[in-house]
């Protein structure tokens, strides 16, 4: 089961780490580890224990854990989320938790390169070439117009004439609630 463990270990040690060689896990993977694996139940596991127990196994002044330091910080959280088990046997449910998992990529927010033009209904935001803008609301009438004025032109076009000044714009957010456009 052990080794089992260590290629888990590696696979999330890696994980959005070009440079990495899967030897030693920073902080941010040791937490997407735990909760991809479900060790972080945010009932009897917490991120908080999850960031504390980083802290307490890796070496002073380091900013990474060894697969040793690793398994010291499983054999911790397994006694908080198995509590009444021995030891070895929350270790072994640890693992058993961890069994087959990879780093999950679901959820995970791509930006668009420059001179990518989108409108996120979710995040409420639009990105005009590269920047990021916050818009605070915006009728889905309107959105779904400047969506279609901010896909790439199939020939060349004048420069984009929807523009909402900043009076516009202060004018929409001021709005307590949303209107309904019939």
């Amino acid at each position: 089961m052990a080794s089992e463990a260590e290629r888990i270990f590696q696979r999330f040690a890696v994980f959005g780490e070009s440079s990495s060689s899967g030897t030693e896990m920073n902080n941010k993977n040791f937490s997407k580890l735990c909760k991809d694996c479900g060790i972080m139940d945010n009932k009897r596991v917490t991120s908080t224990d999850v960031d504390i127990v980083f802290s307490k196994v890796k070496t002073k002044n380091a900013r990474t854990i060894t697969f040793q330091q690793f398994q010291e910080a499983m054999k911790e959280l397994g006694q908080k989320q198995f509590k009444g088990k021995s030891p070895d046997e929350a270790l072994e449910n640890i693992y058993r938790l961890m069994e087959g998992k990879d780093p999950a990529t679901t959820g995970v927010t791509a930006f668009p390169s420059p001179g990518h033009h989108t409108l996120s209904n979710s995040r409420r935001t639009l990105h005009l070439i590269g920047q990021k803008t916050s818009m605070t609301w915006l009728p889905p009438c309107l959105q779904l117009h400047l969506h279609l004025c901010l896909l790439p032109p199939l020939v060349p076009t004048p420069p984009l004439a929807h523009v909402i000044s900043s009076t516009q714009h202060a004018a929409l957010s001021s709005r307590s609630h949303p209107r309904q456009f019939r």
